[in-house]
């Protein structure tokens, strides 16, 4: 990765995207906090790629949050947490509370990823969604090329309408 920076466009105001962080190395994956007063993202500053947060819109200086390498960075809805992936063998989902905006502590493992599951590292998007509950993730996972396809598709109409009618059933 090379040099790059962040942009911002603030859609109320119509007006061209602005330089928000430029910088000599790559910065990639920006995520806003759910308030809107943070940014994660990944950077390779150190020589490997590691996950920062950055007040928005400033000022205030980038604050490592992963110390082993990182990328991918979510914030958990809740505001108080931030995931992101580290590489390894396996890769893991790693978790960032934060005692106060600002001050995170010590990130923890959450839970190992096979390693080539998801697309991560240099992507320029975060492969995966937290949960509005802040409770469960979502992602695409690659299977792989061996795996048996589909022989049969079902497609359900009006299922929602089916889910009311049983949970109101109590089935």
């Amino acid at each position: 990765m090379k040099g790059g920076g962040i942009w911002v466009y603030d859609v109320a105001s119509s007006q061209r995207p602005t330089l928000w962080l430029s910088t000599p190395v790559a910065v990639v994956q920006p995520m806003w906090s759910a308030d809107g007063r943070w940014l994660a993202y990944t950077s390779n500053a150190t020589g490997r790629n590691e996950v920062y947060i950055r007040p928005y819109p400033g000022p205030g200086d980038a604050i490592m949050i992963s110390t082993e390498g990182g990328s991918s960075p979510a914030w958990n809805p809740n505001g108080h947490e931030l995931f992101y992936v580290q590489s390894g063998s396996p890769d893991r989902m790693m978790a960032a509370r934060f005692a106060a905006p600002g001050r995170p502590m010590k990130a923890e493992a959450l839970f190992p990823i096979a390693s080539g599951n998801l697309v991560i590292g240099n992507a320029i998007y975060t492969p995966y969604a937290v949960a509005p509950d802040g409770q469960r993730f979502y992602a695409v996972r690659r299977l792989s090329r061996s795996s048996t396809p589909a022989a049969d598709i079902q497609v359900v109409f009006n299922w929602f309408e089916e889910v009311r009618t049983k949970a109101s059933s109590g089935r």
